[in-house]
């Protein structure tokens, strides 16, 4: 297709006294990857003599294929030849290819750009396969962005040309313009006739393995680039092997995505990316001796004045050094890096968690701590507030500041649950009977204290209360909510009321069980038959005694 939208377009055919000076394309060959090259199995063009320019021959139609296979028939194949492209030609001499040449090289100085293409087209006509034609209409095509033509037109140069190499040159061109277009399955094919013709070219297998690379075909990439030496690559050693990582570790080869990072990383030791890329895959496959210099690495090419890198980067390394155990080197660390950022709360969180880890509780409190001021909202520090009266009271053994923390935590945020939950507790050591129905009567409303997540020890304390205080419809509540653990758990937390002589004590706690077992609610059978302690065990026998007495 040589002709514009508005003019028939032509052809011409080699002349048809030469002989062929090839048979037929190789049915496969380097280079064809993954692709039908059925296409290819059949007789190419003609090519002339080198030492002579084919004489005028009539012009012939188009073909009627599109695009692949252009390179399936030969000149004999093409169809009839009908009226010339210019109608001055039906009435004059045919002009002779010198004349034609030199119309060409006249109108590409002085002419604009249709005159040179009509008189390339003229060329062309009479000469298929003519080199400076050819290079003028290909040069239209590529700027039309017409690849039905530039193929149609490269499949005739292509056949026309002796040098194998030369060939190949003219199919990445091809290729260059569909990708130019998007035409990615199209560029893959010219660039696949491209290493027919010449298997060794780095410009085509470099392209043809890039495009694979792009369009997510790993297995034709790693077969490229697995064959293409480092010295005849077009990349750059480093990103030849960053791109074979990335293929290895798409096909599930870990082992060898890892070893092509740390020789990328070996061949440019400057590049960021290729030093987080050993420490990330090292870091999967839980190889912490080689994750641990790639991430120091990473921390030392990191800009200063990319503050958000910087702490990402110190992270990545703390949390390697608390992996393997590490945990002074990591601390170690957190504290240079608070002492940049004061009052970076992950970094003080960070140091919290690590402490923590090594069993130092009165330190991670002391920088859970610190987290309350730096918190953003007032929700926000009550739960700083109840992690560090969790501390306290689960870590510690220090109940007053657990206590202190969680009624600090419900003053600033009355709504915070986990909070509330606790302060059942915290009223219960304090004996504030009224205090604490107050929390469950509002955990009740809000539909989070008769909840799975529950403490069954909360639940009993607020069952015991509420019978204590006579507000038997919420002790009803509670024991429906523990079920058939309600028993042990009743059982285990009287113990804590041995000795107190306050309105929450041993006795009074009996007799309201007493009560609850009258209305078929608790049963205090149960309760003492579970109970360890003796002075529990003998206050629960007492009520039973009261009971059987009355009865």
């Amino acid at each position: 297709m040589l002709a514009s939208s508005d003019e028939p377009s032509a052809v011409a055919a080699a002349p048809t006294t030469r002989a062929p000076t090839t048979a037929a394309a190789p049915t496969s060959a380097p280079g064809s990857f993954g692709e039908d090259r059925s296409d290819l199995q059949q007789t190419v063009l003609p090519r002339p003599p080198a030492e002579a320019e084919p004489p005028p021959s009539p012009a012939v139609g188009r073909r009627t294929s599109k695009r692949f296979p252009l390179v399936d028939a030969s000149v004999a194949a093409l169809e009839p030849a009908f009226e010339p492209e210019l109608p001055e030609l039906a009435a004059a001499a045919p002009p002779t290819i010198p004349e034609l040449e030199r119309a060409l090289d006249e109108v590409k100085e002085t002419g604009e750009r249709s005159d040179v293409v009509t008189a390339a087209r003229r060329l062309w006509q009479h000469c298929p396969g003519h080199g400076a034609a050819f290079a003028a209409l290909a040069s239209e095509h590529k700027l039309n962005g017409d690849l039905d033509a530039l193929v149609e037109l490269t499949a005739v140069r292509a056949a026309m040309t002796t040098e194998s190499g030369e060939r190949a040159d003219l199919w990445i061109e091809v290729a260059r313009l569909a990708e130019v277009l998007g035409e990615d399955h199209q560029a893959a094919r010219a660039f696949d006739l491209a290493l027919i013709e010449d298997p060794a070219s780095a410009v085509a297998l470099d392209a043809r393995a890039g495009l694979a690379f792009r369009l997510g075909d790993f297995a034709t990439a790693e077969m490229i680039y697995r064959d293409i030496e480092a010295a005849d690559s077009m990349l750059a050693p480093d990103e030849l092997l960053l791109r074979r990582s990335i293929i290895a570790e798409h096909l599930d080869r870990g082992e060898d995505a890892l070893t092509y990072a740390q020789a990328a990383a070996a061949a440019a030791p400057g590049r960021i990316e290729l030093q987080r890329r050993v420490q990330e895959l090292a870091t999967r496959a839980g190889d912490l001796a080689t994750a641990l210099p790639a991430a120091r690495a990473v921390m030392a090419l990191v800009p200063a004045d990319q503050e958000d890198e910087v702490l990402a980067s110190h992270f990545s390394l703390v949390g390697l050094l608390h992996a393997i155990g590490d945990h002074a080197g990591a601390i170690a660390n957190l504290e240079r890096l608070r002492r940049d950022h004061p009052h970076s709360r992950e970094v003080i969180a960070a140091l919290a968690s690590v402490q923590a880890d090594r069993g130092d509780w009165s330190a991670a409190c002391q920088y859970l701590q610190m987290l309350v001021p730096l918190a953003a909202t007032a929700q926000e520090r009550a739960l700083r507030l109840f992690e560090l009266g969790e501390v306290f009271l689960n870590k510690v053994g220090d109940l007053e500041r657990a206590d202190d923390a969680f009624l600090r935590a419900s003053d600033l945020d009355p709504g915070c649950v986990p909070a509330l939950r606790r302060l059942i507790d915290s009223y219960w050591r304090a004996d504030q009977i009224g205090l604490l129905l107050d929390i469950a009567t509002d955990l009740v409303a809000r539909g989070a204290l008769l909840e799975p997540e529950m403490d069954p020890a909360s639940l009993a304390r607020a069952a015991v209360v509420a019978a204590i205080a006579e507000d038997y419809p919420l002790a009803v509540q509670v024991l429906g909510a523990l079920g058939a653990d309600a028993a042990a758990a009743i059982a285990s937390i009287l113990i804590e009321l041995v000795g107190r002589t306050q309105k929450l004590n041993l006795g009074n706690a009996c007799r309201a069980l007493r009560v609850l077992h009258d209305q078929g609610v608790a049963d205090l059978g149960a309760i003492t038959a579970m109970a360890e302690h003796p002075a529990v065990r003998k206050a629960l026998q007492q009520a039973s005694a009261a009971l059987t007495a009355s009865t």
